[in-house]
């Protein structure tokens, strides 16, 4: 971990992680703080794990998209999107569906 990196929460949710385990809010947290600090690839690591972890966590299908864009992968990210709808749909969640929807509008405006 750089220097900068260890100025941030990051040792104190790598502590956590040790002691609990992973969880969805842990690695959730963790790519959070990675994006935050433009270290997209590690951010987006940490979002996957927060999916295999719980598959329907909707804020990680939204930041890991986010963060697979900001990284040049644009097609995995529109992909991310798509799954995040879906999921959304089925949850009957309409205000993240909406916020997916918008993103991914705005993703392929952009190409």
């Amino acid at each position: 971990m750089s220097l900068e990196l260890k100025n941030t929460r990051l040792p104190q949710l790598f502590s956590l992680l040790e002691q609990q385990g992973p969880t969805a809010f842990i690695c959730y947290a963790i790519g959070l703080e990675y994006k935050k600090h433009l270290q997209y690839a590690e951010a987006c690591d940490w979002f996957k794990k927060t999916i295999l972890i719980d598959a329907n966590d909707l804020a990680a299908h939204y930041q890991l998209a986010q963060g697979l864009a900001e990284n040049g992968h644009e097609t995995e990210a529109l992909t991310v999107y798509d799954q995040g709808i879906a999921i959304a749909e089925k949850l009957n969640d309409l205000k993240t569906l909406a916020e997916l929807k918008n993103a991914r509008l705005n993703l392929e405006l952009e190409l």
